[in-house]
């Protein structure tokens, strides 16, 4: 009997192992065409960076003019940026990008449900600056359902002609149903709320999380948003933001940096305010002045 059940026990130990292999397998069910591959490289060969404008207050309706978001593209270009990833419709954004000679925009939809953002984005979409939209960021079962969301990422497609995708923290995507939304893989990446502050620890984090992505789909993976706050915590510190992503930048991990300027509106989290590269006053933080080719009168 004791064989017996010590059978039993590795049986059911390697069907438990079949069962979590098929829940996390690949998802390879359509294998990247010649021309999402192509498009692939454009996405990963770009240095993006996580916009949302400086002088702005979502809570309280304030919107910057346009002088302003010149202001903060001159400071992003001089910075070395070639592509913006933004967060939900910022009107004349994408003429202003132009201007300011940035190649390439992740085009931002904060609300699937908001006709008024889906139609502005299906416009947006005729001029070839905009590579791709991603739709909703962490609202999957809070603001909105898998089902709106899914619907919301197959009609933009369909309408616009061009990849879509959306955003949820990394965790969610051991979930198949989640790396099955949309063109690309762009997850929140973030080492801080997993409780380690310590830069090469944290940068080792985002590595697995970034290698086991694409381990488990042949769709291009691309983090959204990865970094350090450089204050509201005991560890938090401008230093550790830039040891941060200077180890970052010398690895595999394909990133957006995250994010452009301090939002001081973020009050419902200590660190919040602070995860920008530069200050709200547009005033480089360490990390801009360590890595970026500031040009300076």
């Amino acid at each position: 009997m004791s064989r017996f059940r010590g059978f039993l026990a590795a049986a059911a130990v390697v069907a438990a192992a079949g069962y979590i292999y098929l829940q996390n397998r690949p998802s390879r069910a359509t294998h990247a065409s010649p021309a999402l591959a192509n498009w692939a490289k454009t996405l990963h060969s770009l240095r993006w960076v996580a916009y949302s404008p400086t002088n702005w207050n979502p809570q309280k309706g304030r919107i910057p003019p346009p002088v302003s978001i010149r202001s903060d593209l001159k400071v992003l270009r001089d910075a070395g940026f070639e592509g913006l990833v933004t967060y939900g419709r910022i009107e004349g954004l994408p003429e202003l990008a132009v201007r300011a000679k940035f190649q390439k925009m992740v085009y931002g939809i904060w609300n699937p449900t908001d006709t008024a953002e889906l139609q502005a984005a299906k416009v947006a979409a005729s001029d070839d600056f905009i590579l791709g939209f991603v739709v909703g960021n962490e609202g999957l079962d809070s603001r909105y359902s898998y089902e709106t969301l899914r619907n919301s990422i197959d009609a933009l497609r369909e309408a616009t002609g061009k990849p879509v995708t959306t955003t949820e923290e990394v965790g969610d995507y051991s979930n198949p149903k989640v790396r099955e939304l949309g063109d690309w893989l762009f997850p929140n990446v973030h080492p801080w709320y997993q409780h380690i502050p310590e830069p090469s620890l944290a940068v080792q984090w985002v590595q697995r999380r970034f290698q086991r992505l694409t381990e488990w789909t042949d769709k291009p993976v691309l983090i959204k948003e990865a970094g350090l706050p450089s204050a509201g915590g005991p560890s938090a510190s401008e230093s550790n933001q830039a040891a941060f992503y200077r180890i970052l930048a010398g690895t595999e991990v394909k990133f957006v940096w995250f994010e452009a300027f301090d939002q001081p509106w973020k009050t419902h989290n200590p660190v919040e305010p602070f995860w920008g590269l530069f200050r709200a006053d547009r005033g480089p933080k360490q990390v801009a002045i360590e890595m970026f080719p500031l040009r300076r009168k």
